[in-house]
């Protein structure tokens, strides 16, 4: 059930945000999370690297968000195998 709203909480967003606006790359690391707990690792991994991607892209470098999700992403890849 979690997944529909957080689905639903990322749609809201994309529609009434611009696309590098930062609150969508924290909606797409909680869907990462919870796609990564659900064990759905490639699912995970698309959202985790787009909320990379939109974090890296519009806070200051070293921001605690973007250092939130790449420590996400990290953990991911390393549940995947890749290090």
């Amino acid at each position: 059930e979690a997944r529909v709203y957080l689905e639903r909480a990322l749609e809201i967003c994309e529609k009434a945000l611009p696309p590098d606006h930062p609150d969508l790359g924290i909606r797409h690391n909680n869907l990462g999370l919870l796609l990564k707990t659900m064990g759905e690792l490639s699912e995970a991994r698309v959202h985790y690297e787009r909320a990379l991607a939109i974090l890296t892209a519009s806070l200051p470098e070293g921001h605690p968000n973007t250092q939130v999700v790449r420590d996400n992403f990290e953990i991911l890849k390393g549940e995947m195998g890749e290090g």
